[in-house]
């Protein structure tokens, strides 16, 4: 039991990776990140990506195919975004913040 008058202190850290499966050695960076509307994805490995764009939510936004390519969400409002890529190797989620 907490008493009223006591403080709580915590630490909150954000990281731009939420999860990823399969090959560590390939690298996905989003950048710039946050974006006004254009990002570009790229992977260390030059692969073929499946893209999927989901607000918080998990409602996908958009979907393309890609590699090392700019996408285009100024039409989105601003926030946070979650960013599923596929290759064949590897499945990764990032965020990317929409300002």
């Amino acid at each position: 039991f907490l008493h009223p008058l006591r403080k709580l202190s915590c630490c909150i850290s954000y990281s731009e990776i939420i999860s990823v499966k399969g090959s560590a050695e390939e690298t996905i960076d989003l950048f710039p990140n946050p974006t006004s509307g254009i990002f570009e994805i790229r992977t260390s490995l030059n692969q073929f990506a499946k893209v999927k764009i989901m607000n918080s939510t998990g409602t996908v936004l958009k979907e393309i195919e890609c590699v090392n390519q700019k996408i285009n969400i100024s039409n989105f409002p601003k926030g946070l975004y979650i960013v599923s890529l596929e290759t064949d190797n590897t499945v990764s989620v990032k965020k990317i913040l929409k300002e």
